[in-house]
């Protein structure tokens, strides 16, 4: 009998451990699937901040050193909430992806309106925040302790817009007055001394109105301040947004239980009524919960402009822009790199005159003192400013075929940009689609022209009273050099015009011309275009058109070279006469002045994409201080065989290219943060154009590659590959 009663009580012993283990990995199972729900939560969820706060409690314990028995009732208890998630929580996998999807599509679209945006992030909030109701439940079953919990009123956060005003201490309703002060803010005070005022503004200061119903109003990107007094000195209290309960924000009282802060709306809240609750402690240790109405509206218009959302479009903005500020470099070589005529080459060239020694064709209405000013401004400007020397220099062809005509066609940019600041209401904003096309068809013929345009709307703007901000200031700067920096970004790639020793090379020379010409003015202008929205920090309505821009530009380019071809040809002395001699070069003391101001206007517009941090002025030095080093570079040692392998022209320029855009397209796997992505993606893009110029300091000397057939056809393979990448057919 013995012997049974034992053997009996150890099966009994061996089936309860297996039980208890089973029981274990079931906890540890529900534990994880708990885990894995609250990751895909939104993080302003009531769940989710009540399982951080959980996690909070358990590390202050274990670092407080904390009794074992405390520290296990608390991780227990987080335990027990993960698992309550797990079972009550059951969030639509589909419908998140379905919501993901949509704000994809609708963010790409940079004609997307800010309502549409709204619409499209409140949808994948409310996919990915549980109702009231399973909150409640969750909470109840577990019973979290926090008074700072969402309350579940029935019949008010479950029924906003009703106009209700609800104070609750310990779930007992107290009486309430409400007076609206000034028409302006709503104060509302109760018999013990508890007072809470609540006022929206928007960004400017300026304060927001009240619904029929008495309601607070307030539109995205807003401000909800609250104010008061009498809750308990030295606590914290919450502020949630339902009817999902979302955290809005915290309060913090203070020693005489005064409280004050400032809670932005986001555009991810849905657009409507919602209730706002503020929940705390009492000065009597209750449990204190105030309900206000609050209706929310969406901002009109255009989008404002998020580069964090954007951040694979930025990344591959700024591979272009380092690619195009190495395409702008200068070489001592540059005329020989020309007499090559490979498309593999790529340098920038002072302009030439005539191809010939032709005689004028025909002689157009002159002004002999307008053509001498405008020969002589141009050589003058540039022993001090040599950008505005270029610009004013870069219709010379206009000049020479047209006489006083090409002189007056600048004065049409002053008519130009007139209306396009007047379609912008003069309010410091992209203008019109028709107007934006009209002024980089006019700056791509004339840069004096573009230029004149730029200076009209920046005035006619500042006079009205547009440029109130950076942002403005920003964009109407990007909008400026899109004025007037195609053509010279277009002819640093190759000049316009140039000598050919006979028709073989004459026809491959300016074929390669005319194509690297367009390509490279069609590319520069679209990343200047691309970049208008985070300059201007919104989208319009004149966003979203890049292929028709640069195909304008294409066309247009096309055009001024045949232009300058002809001039050449039938005004070929009038040409050389107006060309002058060759601009002279900045002096070594001016040149670092200008690398210090283009640094400076860098680091302004990279500001409006990745903000102010660390990044950016690691970016701005990566930027600056290789000029700086090259502006000695000719004292340093040179190395022969290092300058015929180092990369060059176009081949060093769709390398970079090719290289930035690879990145760009992986910048997630720099972190997880999307900011912290954007930020490194800014200083390791710069990284090959840093690399390259510091190996050209110490190339010098050595063979010169030949123009074969090969060469020719192997550059047609890299300008193909470069227009690709810029395409996005390569790292789409």
């Amino acid at each position: 009998m013995i012997q049974t009663l034992q053997k009996a009580e150890a099966q009994l012993k061996s089936v309860q451990a297996q039980t208890s283990s089973a029981n274990s990995n079931l906890r540890e199972a529900q534990i994880k699937v708990g885990e894995s729900i609250v990751a895909v939560l939104d993080p302003k969820s009531a769940l989710v901040i009540t399982v951080n706060a959980a996690e909070e409690k358990v590390a202050t314990l274990s670092a407080a050193g904390a009794s074992a028995a405390q520290i296990v009732e608390a991780v227990t208890q987080l335990e027990d909430l993960k698992i309550a998630i797990a079972a009550k929580v059951s969030p639509s996998i589909e419908k998140i992806a379905e919501a993901q999807s949509k704000l994809a599509v609708v963010l790409s679209n940079p004609a997307s309106t800010a309502r549409q945006i709204a619409e499209a992030k409140a949808e994948l909030v409310g996919a990915r925040v549980p109702d009231a109701a399973v909150v409640t439940e969750v909470l109840s079953a577990v019973k979290v302790d926090s008074y700072t919990a969402p309350v579940f009123v029935p019949g008010v956060v479950d029924n906003p817009g009703t106009g209700q005003y609800v104070l609750l201490d310990n779930a007992i309703a107290k009486s309430i007055e409400i007076t609206r002060i000034n028409g302006t803010s709503l104060r509302m005070t109760s018999s013990d001394g508890f007072k809470l005022v609540i006022s929206t503004r928007d960004k400017n200061g300026d304060p927001v109105q009240f619904n029929s119903r008495g309601g607070i109003v307030v539109k995205h990107g807003n401000l909800i301040s609250m104010s008061g007094q009498g809750f308990s000195p030295g606590t914290e209290a919450k502020t949630w947004l339902f009817s999902s309960p979302r955290e809005l924000g915290n309060l913090t009282v203070g020693a005489d239980g005064s409280f004050a802060a400032d809670f932005p709306v986001t555009d991810d809240i849905q657009i409507g009524n919602h209730t706002a609750q503020v929940n705390g402690l009492s000065p009597d240790g209750q449990v204190r919960s105030l309900s206000i109405d609050v209706e929310i509206l969406p901002n009109e218009g255009p989008a404002p402009y998020d580069p964090i959302t954007n951040r694979l479009a930025v990344a591959a903005l700024i591979a272009q822009a380092m690619a195009l500020l190495a395409l702008s470099r200068r070489k001592d070589n540059d005329r020989e790199d020309r007499d090559q005529a490979d498309v593999s080459e790529v340098s920038i060239d002072h302009i030439l005159g005539s191809d010939d020694d032709r005689r004028d064709v025909y002689s157009p209405p002159v002004i002999q003192s307008i053509d001498n000013f405008l020969k002589r401004i141009p050589v003058r400007l540039a022993k001090t400013q040599q950008l505005l020397a270029r610009i004013v220099h870069d219709a010379v062809y206009l000049r020479a075929l047209a006489g006083i005509g090409g002189a007056l066609f600048a004065f049409t940019g002053i008519a130009v940009g007139f209306f396009a600041a007047q379609s912008a209401n003069f309010a410091g904003q992209s203008p019109d689609f028709v107007w934006l096309a009209a002024l980089v068809v006019l700056g791509s013929l004339d840069a004096l022209s573009g230029g004149l345009a730029a200076l009209t709307i920046v005035l006619t703007t500042g006079i009205a009273g547009g440029l109130n901000s950076t942002d403005s200031v920003r964009g109407l700067l990007g909008l400026s050099v899109m004025c007037f920096a195609i053509p010279l970004v277009a002819s640093t790639t190759r000049p316009f015009r140039r000598v050919a020793s006979d028709s073989v090379d004459r026809l491959w020379k300016r074929g390669s011309d005319v194509v690297l010409i367009a390509v490279f003015g069609a590319w520069a202008a679209g990343a200047i275009y691309d970049a208008l929205p985070g300059l201007y920090g919104f989208t319009s309505s004149a966003a979203g058109r890049t292929t028709t821009i640069q195909l304008l530009v294409l066309g247009t380019l096309v055009l001024r070279f045949g232009l300058e071809t002809l001039a050449t040809r039938v005004t070929g002395q009038r040409l050389a006469h107006l060309v002058g001699t060759t601009l002279p070069d900045l002096t070594q003391g001016r040149t670092v002045l200008s690398v210090l101001v283009r640094t400076i206007i860098m680091v302004f517009v990279a500001e409006a994409f990745i903000g102010n941090n660390i990044a950016l002025w690691i970016g701005a030095g990566m930027y600056a201080i290789p000029k700086l080093i090259a502006t000695r570079a000719e004292h340093f040692p040179k190395s022969s065989l290092l300058n015929t392998w180092l990369p060059s022209g176009l081949l060093r320029t769709v390398a970079m290219l090719f290289v930035a855009r690879w990145w760009a397209s992986h910048i997630s796997a720099f972190s997880e943060d999307p900011a912290t992505q954007l930020q490194a993606a800014f200083v390791l893009l710069g990284i090959p154009s840093l690399v390259l110029t510091s190996l050209g300091w110490f190339a010098g000397g050595g063979r010169k590659w030949r123009s074969t057939p090969v060469s020719k056809v192997l550059g047609i393979v890299v300008l193909t590959i470069g227009v690709l990448t810029v395409r996005g057919v390569l790292f789409a």
